[in-house]
């Protein structure tokens, strides 16, 4: 089973992938037009890199709560469900972006927050 580890934003999208039970980071998506854009690059990759599960990163507040952001990326994962035959998963992000930067990631925090998210979900599930 290989899993690709999503960290969403509006801006960059950071994409790990799995070795096994490794996250690694692997790359971010930028420039893209739109959501639809995004969703047909993850279609390719799904079929490319032969994907058999999808982990988002859902940014709950501190509290737990689901803020805005949060509300943005389950909409994107309706969408990203309904055009796809893998399954997608969620999972609680908080700090991954954070613990990036602090890790000195630079311009990969976003890839990197990719890889905590899916080593978070890998850890739970193996």
């Amino acid at each position: 089973m290989k899993a690709l580890g999503i960290d969403y934003g509006e801006k960059k999208i950071g994409l790990s992938l799995s070795a096994g039970n490794l996250a690694m980071p692997w790359k971010i998506l930028r420039d893209f037009t739109g959501e639809q854009a995004v969703i047909n690059n993850l279609k390719e990759i799904i079929l490319v890199e032969d994907i058999s599960i999808i982990v988002i990163g859902s940014p709950l507040s501190l509290s737990g709560g689901k803020g805005i952001q949060a509300r943005v990326v389950d909409l994107f994962i309706d969408h990203l469900k309904s055009q796809i035959s893998i399954p997608v998963v969620s999972i609680d992000e908080r700090m991954t972006s954070g613990l990036s930067k602090k890790l000195g990631a630079g311009a990969n925090d976003d890839a990197l927050a990719a890889a905590q998210i899916l080593q978070t979900y890998l850890d739970k599930n193996h």
